[in-house]
């Protein structure tokens, strides 16, 4: 890919700033809300926004449950991990649950949302392992699916190791040329992201051919990179920047597959949900993640 960092000067130094000054400035909308402080006792029905009917967040949070994930599994310290401000799986169950009650066709991702999943395990054909990847959100009909990788703060800690097994290779092969070229890039190290876990991706994208060639996607399927960016991102916009052009730099690569790879980011999905013609249990829905998510990461 092309050298990016040469962009976004002291990146490293600025990327922990960034991290910081997020959470800490989530975690100020919950408490100016009158919920309890991180470790204050915090409970899962303190951090789902205001309007989601009693079944909507029953039935995400029991998808949350049967997903295997930690989120609703205490830390040693008694913290649920869904209760942090900054949970990807939060803002995903407070954006897309109450689509449960109130189906709507989104013009942005180009699908009715109706009928949410969350946390919905996707194996990769030949690959044994009990660890299958995780999609956060999805909705499907009978003609497509739109699957959901929901970010938060996750692009802004260190990325791990590169870590694609040769396991992978045969379903690899299966999906295109350039997937198998990515692929290969990514494990040599000739292709690095900073801020896009390239890895996870490849992952889900192999969820998603393997579920689709067992008939259980259908084969018009797009694969959507949900992140969160601020209200203002004050003199850490080329941060969220750079993460944009790492996405459309790996959708690019992979052109030559089925799946359709889009970016987007949660404020701009949201302002679809707050525009004037949007019915109004929408708009208002929009509102609440606003107040919930929407600060300012500007020292002015």
């Amino acid at each position: 890919m092309p050298d990016l960092l040469p962009s976004v000067p002291n990146y490293f130094n600025r990327r922990l700033e960034l991290r910081r000054k997020a959470i800490a400035g989530l975690e100020q909308r919950i408490v100016d809300a009158g919920l309890p402080p991180k470790g204050g006792g915090r409970t899962v029905e303190d951090v789902l926004v205001p309007g989601l009917s009693p079944e909507a967040e029953t039935a995400a949070l029991q998808d949350l449950s049967d997903g295997r994930s930690d989120e609703l599994r205490p830390t040693k310290e008694g913290f649920i991990p869904f209760c942090s401000a900054e949970s990807s799986a939060g803002i995903a169950i407070n954006s897309f649950a109450a689509f449960a009650d109130h189906p709507f066709a989104d013009p942005l991702l180009g699908v009715t949302l109706q009928a949410p999943r969350f946390e919905q395990r996707l194996r990769i054909n030949g690959i044994k392992s009990s660890i299958a990847p995780i999609l956060d959100v999805v909705f499907r009909d009978e003609e497509q699916a739109v699957l959901i990788d929901s970010k938060v703060i996750e692009p802004w800690r260190k990325q791990d190791e590169v870590d694609l097994s040769r396991d992978l290779d045969k379903s690899a092969a299966a999906v295109s040329p350039g997937f198998v070229a990515t692929v290969e890039a990514l494990r040599s190290g000739e292709l690095a992201y900073v801020a896009l876990d390239a890895d996870e991706l490849i992952r889900h994208l192999l969820g998603i051919h393997s579920a689709i060639a067992k008939d259980r996607l259908p084969a018009k399927s797009t694969l959507v990179a949900l992140h969160w960016t601020p209200t203002d991102p004050g003199q850490l916009a080329d941060l969220f920047a750079l993460l944009s052009a790492e996405i459309a730099d790996f959708a690019q690569r992979l052109a030559d597959q089925s799946v359709t790879i889009r970016g987007l980011t949660y404020p701009e999905l949201w302002a679809g949900w707050a525009a004037d013609g949007a019915p109004e249990w929408l708009r208002h829905h929009a509102a609440h993640l606003d107040r919930r998510y929407g600060i300012t990461l500007s020292d002015r």
